[in-house]
């Protein structure tokens, strides 16, 4: 199960772990390559697929709502040795089921590491 705070939201199926960084880049006339400076990284992005199941949707689906109150929480994936990180939620969406398994439902999450002081 993945947990976000005290929330449980399903069985992992899959998850990403992505990183950015934040670039300045200024054109110069005559030159084939920008100057581009580095302003840092973002953080960790995670995006996680979980199941869940079409009786108890409506529940999951406001509970995954309000999640994006902009409050940060512990993100777990409950995965062995894989640590846990502060998170806030950014989106969700379903993902249409294959007709192999009509009885549930993924749920496609996207988490971004917060670590303000």
């Amino acid at each position: 199960m993945v947990k976000f705070g005290s929330t449980s939201l399903g069985t992992l199926q899959r998850w990403r772990l992505s990183t950015s960084r934040y670039l300045d880049e200024r054109f110069i006339p005559g030159r084939t390559v920008a100057y581009r400076e580095d302003l840092g990284g973002s953080g960790y992005e995670f995006d996680v697929d979980t199941l869940i199941y079409p009786y108890n949707y409506t529940t999951r689906a406001s509970i995954i709502s309000a999640m994006g109150d902009q409050s940060s929480h512990i993100l777990d994936l409950e995965l062995s040795g894989f640590p846990t990180f502060t998170c806030l939620a950014q989106s969700w969406e379903t993902v249409p089921q294959s007709t192999d398994d009509p009885l549930t439902i993924t749920v496609r999450l996207r988490f971004v590491e917060y670590n303000n002081p």
